[in-house]
């Protein structure tokens, strides 16, 4: 069975996620704070990543929905959410593929430096569990089929 409380979260999580990313999609970037002023950094490269983005969250939703209707998992929902989590696992990779700016000072490169190879880790991180995240669905979805 499907909990319906945890899909109706997940849906609400996912619009305004979807929401955020469509009204502020031209201040993501890396935020630099002096006392003379607050600057974002572009990160080249994710501004073609956001509609990538949209179509995981906007499918998401469209699942969460089906599943809702449906009330249980079934072996085209689980293969669905299978495709789905390799869909965001190659979007996540694609944005692992990015690199942060240089900005030309030595301390803030250095920062840069220590803040891309965070970020990196915790992308890398997102691919490892939405490829776990797919694997088991293909399991489950051909376990309800025997």
């Amino acid at each position: 069975l499907v909990g319906g409380r945890g899909q109706i979260i997940g849906i609400a999580v996912d619009a305004i996620l979807l929401a955020l990313l469509i009204i502020f999609r031209e201040q993501i970037g890396v935020m630099m704070i002096n006392p003379q002023a607050v600057e974002i950094i572009a990160i080249p490269g994710i501004q073609a990543l956001l509609p990538w983005f949209y179509i995981v969250l906007v499918c998401d939703i469209i699942l969460r929905i089906v599943l809702l209707q449906q009330g249980r998992w079934r072996t085209s929902t689980r293969l669905l959410k299978a495709g789905l989590s390799l869909f965001t696992a190659w979007v996540f990779y694609q944005l692992l593929q990015l690199e942060m700016p240089a900005v030309g000072n030595a301390g803030i490169d250095a920062a840069m430096e220590g803040l891309d190879l965070a970020f990196n880790i915790g992308m890398a991180a997102v691919v490892i569990v939405m490829l776990f995240d797919a694997a088991s669905n293909v399991v489950a979805a051909f376990r309800e089929r025997k």
